[in-house]
């Protein structure tokens, strides 16, 4: 028996001709090597409607801490604190999202989410990469709360680099010292020396 492999390239389509036992071959390592990926990947299909699990690699596992076992089959809202979340998502194209998703012991997470369908063997399946985020979400918070506070700030204040290189300036800076933006940034701190000391 042969079987078809369609490769897509810049809207060129190559058919090649393979036989069947070497497409499940080709299949077999195809996800071993998604296995063995770092990033967190899972497979999966829409079955009635239902997106459900098809594979998961070993690096979802831990980020999930499901068993990849525990997850075939079941609906990929499993994996969503929000089932709404899921219902957004169009596994036609490619996009990328975030959403806050649930881990097998019910602690939540936000997690970046990219979304790839694809064909093999004749099937539709979909490929999605989880990358958790919750640290940068967490760090971004505090640097907005930092910025707040900075900008709003009566106190004069600036922030230069390790070799004394004005970066960022405050209104109170500017208000209290008669400088624009324009003149001290870029400047090394020793502006303040020559212009105090005359």
């Amino acid at each position: 028996m042969i079987g078809f492999l369609l490769i897509l390239t810049n809207s060129i389509t190559i058919n090649i001709s393979i036989p069947m036992n070497r497409m499940k071959e080709m299949k077999e390592s195809f996800y071993d090597m998604l296995y063995d990926a770092s990033d967190a990947i899972l497979l999966f299909t829409k079955i009635d409607n239902i997106p459900r699990i098809d594979f998961i690699n070993k690096a979802m596992t831990e980020q999930f801490g499901f068993g990849s076992k525990d997850m075939t089959n079941e609906p990929l809202w499993t994996l969503f604190t929000n089932k709404e979340d899921l219902e957004k998502i169009n596994i036609e194209s490619s996009f990328v999202t975030e959403s806050i998703m649930k881990k097998a012991n019910e602690e939540s997470f936000i997690s970046e989410l990219s979304f790839h369908p694809f064909e093999i063997l004749g099937m539709k399946e979909n490929l999605m990469v989880s990358r958790d985020i919750s640290e940068f979400k967490k760090r971004e918070s505090q640097l907005d709360i930092f910025n707040t506070i900075f900008t709003n700030s009566n106190e004069s204040m600036f922030i230069t680099d390790d070799g004394g290189i004005i970066r960022w300036v405050n209104n109170a800076f500017l208000t209290i010292y008669g400088y624009t933006k324009h003149e001290v940034l870029g400047q090394h701190t020793r502006i303040f020396e020559i212009k105090y000391s005359q």
